[in-house]
Formats: C-alpha cells, sequence, structure tokens
C-alpha cells in the first residue's frame, strides 16, 4: 500500500514539475534558461523514482536495516560521484544533473 501511495505521489510531483516553468524557482534568468530544459529532461521523469526510494528508505528505517541502507546510499553516492567525475559534457549544470 505504501508503494501505491509513493507511486501516486511521484505522479503528481513529475507533473507539477513538469508544467512549472523554471522561473518560479530563480530570480536568475540565466539560470532558468539553462535549468528549464533539464527541469524537463531530468527533474521531473525522476520524481516517480524518487518517491518510490523515498518509501523504501522509510521501510529500511522501519525494519531496522541500517546496514544495507548505508551500503546502498554509498553505492550510489560513488555513482553520482563517477557521474561527475566522468561526464563528457563540458556543460556543468548538465553534468550535475546528470550525475
Amino acid at each position: 500500500r505504501l508503494l501505491r501511495w509513493g507511486v501516486v505521489v511521484g505522479v503528481v510531483f513529475s507533473a507539477a514539475l513538469y508544467v512549472t516553468p523554471a522561473e518560479l524557482l530563480t530570480n536568475d534568468g540565466g539560470v532558468a534558461a539553462a535549468a528549464d530544459a533539464e527541469l524537463r529532461r531530468v527533474v521531473a521523469p525522476l520524481q516517480l523514482l524518487s518517491s518510490l526510494v523515498f518509501v523504501g528508505d522509510g521501510v529500511l528505517q522501519g525494519s531496522r536495516d541500517f546496514r544495507f541502507e548505508a551500503v546502498a546510499v554509498a553505492c550510489s553516492a560513488a555513482g553520482a560521484a563517477a557521474a561527475l567525475l566522468f561526464d563528457p559534457n563540458p556543460d556543468a549544470l548538465s553534468a550535475a544533473w546528470d550525475a
């Protein structure tokens, strides 16, 4: 039942971010222009996955499986660091979003 709630909330947040103009999130026009495409390309679609991970995180904490959670977080941090270090895209903002 919790995963269903996670899917519903993820879809709602994804839809909200997809229609939200980047100008609502920053006052800097250059940042808004650069972030607009990334918001729709990366952030909005990943909200569904993020909501499911949030539910899974709560389940792991509730079951007191902290060792598995620590290993999972370390692996995801290593993956993000590798994506930042080895991204062939020279644009720093796109590289950060891709990580």
